[in-house]
């Protein structure tokens, strides 16, 4: 997770949709979300993001926007990143 998240920030700098300070601000808020590590059940994901949400009864906070598109297709919680 740590490194999806560093990998998001990084190409988000990169192509200069966030500067370095909001992405130091996502990074320390990020670190206060409770985060439950689990088995993913592979074989019956479609997403597996989606289906741990799915399991769970938890949103998903993602900017990817397929993944929203589908999660709210699926009826799954998103929420939205400000900053």
């Amino acid at each position: 997770m740590d490194a999806e998240i560093g990998n998001a920030l990084s190409a988000m700098i990169r192509r200069g949709r966030i500067s370095v300070k909001n992405a130091h601000k996502v990074i320390e808020q990020f670190t206060r979300i409770p985060i439950r590590c689990i088995t993913i059940r592979l074989q019956e994901a479609l997403a597996f993001v989606l289906d741990c949400a799915r399991q769970f009864r938890t949103p998903i906070l993602s900017l990817d926007k397929k993944m929203i598109e589908l999660a709210q297709q699926l009826q799954v919680t998103t929420l939205e990143v400000s900053l």
